[in-house]
């Protein structure tokens, strides 16, 4: 390892003048502030940022930068995308957040290339139906908008690998959302939803999901077949129980389940090897399963305002464990003393 790091040292030192050479082309990669600054080598704007420009409407002088692959149109206050857009065949990606906008025009579908779009912050009440025709899309973002639907189309997008539909208004997801096969990262949180579509195990590919903040009563056994989710975030909703098959999850490094009505974890979730945040607080728990010690990699354990008088035996061998929060439980002093002596070690919040 040391003998790779002294090669590409030495290596890098002389090709340092080899990269000052290149400067010209690393110009192309430059990124153009203003219209009027591209406008001046219009072939060389690749990325223009006009994020924060008040421009009230989309400028059409931006369609003759025929390269362009980057836009970004952030907080520009525009209400509407002109059709010529869909002259920009390089683009790859398409920044139209925190605007006014309430649709897109059809014929999008010659942005073959358009892989990451952001609709976030905007006055959209439905998806608009030309997203579904861009093949190439692995990044769509379309939170705090006012969707109440999403059509089942959206299995169209099968490249799809990140999607953002938080702070909308939904009560449901289609059933075709479980032919996301490529999608690893879901955000639903802030919505209306009461369970999660069925079939959603079949999204094998999931990394992260969060459903933050809904009317979850429920997570089906499904679940636990999503073998390489990583990140589990169901704060704030109605749960009074989980599925065993929760301890499947085998790749789980975090699961936050504060502020629901759960009276017990269920023992499963003791087989989670790689889990190393446990955030439970807010609930109705008054015991936890004795085996939560076999958690070898968990670092954080939060069991703030539950009904807990105590804690099981074994925490103190928890080698990893470096907080544990109590605070808001009835726990008695004397049991309280007897915490701090077994895990002196740990940051304790009572």
């Amino acid at each position: 390892m040391h003998f790779r790091k002294l090669v590409c040292s030495a290596l890098g030192f002389f090709l340092i003048p080899c990269c000052l050479a290149q400067n010209p082309a690393q110009d192309q990669q430059k990124v153009f502030k203003s219209i009027k600054e591209g406008l001046l080598k219009p072939d060389k704007v690749l990325v223009l940022d006009l994020c924060g420009t008040e421009l009230n409407t989309f400028p059409s002088e931006i369609l003759r930068f025929k390269n362009l692959q980057v836009l970004r149109l952030k907080d520009t206050k525009i209400n509407g995308v002109p059709p010529g857009i869909n002259t920009l065949v390089n683009l790859k990606e398409l920044d139209l957040s925190h605007n006014q906008l309430t649709g897109l025009f059809r014929g999008m579908e010659t942005l073959t290339k358009l892989e990451k779009i952001n609709l976030s912050d905007n006055k959209l009440d439905s998806i608009p139906a030309t997203l579904f025709t861009l093949n190439a899309l692995r990044s769509l973002d379309l939170d705090h908008n006012a969707l109440t639907v999403v059509p089942e189309t959206l299995n169209k997008l099968t490249h799809l690998e990140e999607l953002d539909l938080s702070y909308n208004k939904l009560k449901s997801l289609p059933l075709s959302f479980s032919g996301l096969a490529a999608l690893q990262k879901l955000s639903l949180d802030h919505n209306q939803l009461d369970a999660l579509p069925q079939g959603m195990e079949k999204l094998k590919a999931l990394i992260s999901l969060s459903v933050v903040a809904n009317k979850l009563t429920m997570v089906a056994s499904g679940i636990g077949e999503m073998e390489h989710l990583k990140t589990l975030l169901l704060d704030s909703n109605q749960l009074s129980t989980l599925p065993p098959e929760i301890g499947h999850l085998h790749e789980l490094e975090l699961l936050r389940l504060n502020e629901n009505k759960l009276g017990n974890l269920p023992n499963t979730i003791c087989e989670l090897k790689n889990l190393q945040g446990l955030f439970a607080g807010g609930n109705e728990l008054d015991v936890i399963p004795v085996e939560i010690s076999r958690l070898e990699n968990l670092t954080e354990l939060d069991l703030h305002k539950n009904q807990m008088e105590g804690i099981p035996p074994g925490l103190g061998s928890m080698k990893k464990l470096s907080k544990l929060s109590l605070n808001n439980n009835p726990i008695p002093t004397q049991e309280r003393d007897k915490i701090k002596k077994e895990l002196a070690a740990v940051q304790l919040l009572f």
